[in-house]
């Protein structure tokens, strides 16, 4: 299997935090953050997230919808700042 391109790779790592971030924020205010904000505050831009993971966009307000996470401990990739439970 081909290496992915260095990236492509921080750009899916991105992607993967915004969902656990997404996921996170659901779990605790019970309503998803708004997009636009939420991709500001983990420092991607919408545009990048449209084009790495339709899906995500398109369900983003979905409350039944959770994204695919890979991270065990999701509050591990949160800085103070942004832990949802603060906001």
């Amino acid at each position: 299997m081909k290496r992915l391109n260095k990236n492509l790779q921080k750009s899916i790592k991105q992607v993967q935090k915004l969902a656990a971030y997404r996921d996170e924020y659901l779990s605790i205010k019970q309503s998803a953050p708004r997009f636009e904000r939420a991709c500001h505050i983990m420092g991607i831009s919408p545009e990048l997230v449209r084009r790495h993971s339709p899906e995500l966009v398109e369900k983003w307000y979905d409350r039944e919808f959770r994204g695919a996470t890979t991270s065990k401990d999701v509050s591990a990739i949160f800085s103070e700042a942004e832990n949802p439970s603060k906001i």
